[in-house]
């Protein structure tokens, strides 16, 4: 199905064996072995694949080694999400901004020497920082991120917010595509309490925020997680994803990490 479709796969791992005790399934049970036996299936078949990969607090001192686990799978891509407290994860142990400014120093070093990885996060912002000044300082359309439960109810702007709770935010539900036809659903988004407090959220960002011009705004969920509000701004999300890697880069540049 994967090659008649040409459907991108995504694999989940957070490294070598060690670094993925959180990853278990319904029964409790460790993934990480039926995760490689996946990988190993794709990979007879020639079937490429991107990583996304979770950095936790035990993770931030390992970057080199979790890279070079990586690049051993055999993927050319790798995305890292820095562990917060959202969705289902409500217990995740965030880590500090310092601990990830030396995760993303180290990475940077290490995509300095290996060239056969794309990471995403610093791809991105070496295309940020190619931009001209006209197009760093416009501001980027928002993906209203539609996601689609098993009953046909439709959340917007974080996938993370679907079977979450909230009576103020009427369960994030913004339509049904078994009633309606999904662009009428994305096209009465601004007419949703959580949608207009975002909105709102992006104007003082870009007003208050040295960062905003990167990252937009970053993530809506991450919001709600940490503040119960999609009016707030700032958020470990922001600090970990969007500022440390900005600062890592900028210590390496100013001589004050490792040339």
């Amino acid at each position: 199905m994967f090659v008649q479709y040409e459907i991108g796969v995504g694999v989940s791992i957070d490294g070598p064996r060690e670094l993925n005790h959180h990853r278990v399934d319904r029964g409790g049970r460790p993934m990480f072995d039926r995760t490689m036996a996946g990988i190993e299936t794709l990979k007879r078949r020639g079937i490429p694949f991107t990583v996304l990969a979770v950095v936790s607090q035990n993770s931030t001192g390992q970057a080199a080694q979790v890279l070079d686990f990586m690049r051993e799978l055999g993927t050319s891509w790798v995305g890292f999400n820095v562990e917060a407290k959202e969705g289902a994860n409500s217990d995740g142990q965030t880590p500090s901004i310092d601990h990830a400014r030396r995760f993303w120093r180290d990475t940077f070093e290490w995509c300095r020497r290996n060239t056969d990885v794309t990471v995403r996060e610093v791809s991105n912002l070496w295309g940020f920082l190619g931009l001209t000044q006209e197009q760093r300082d416009a501001d980027s359309r928002h993906d209203p991120i539609p996601t689609i439960g098993w009953n046909g109810d439709v959340v917007l702007l974080s996938p993370e917010l679907l079977g979450v709770r909230s009576t103020a935010y009427d369960d994030f539900i913004a339509g049904n595509v078994l009633q309606d036809d999904l662009p009428t659903i994305v096209q009465r988004a601004a007419e949703l309490l959580y949608v207009r407090e975002f909105t709102a959220a992006l104007a003082t960002c870009k007003q208050t925020c040295e960062f905003f011009s990167f990252c937009q705004g970053a993530h809506a969920g991450d919001r709600f997680f940490e503040h119960g509000t999609f009016a707030a701004t700032e958020t470990d999300h922001c600090r970990n994803t969007v500022q440390a890697p900005v600062l890592a880069l900028a210590e390496l540049l100013h001589g004050k990490g490792s040339r």
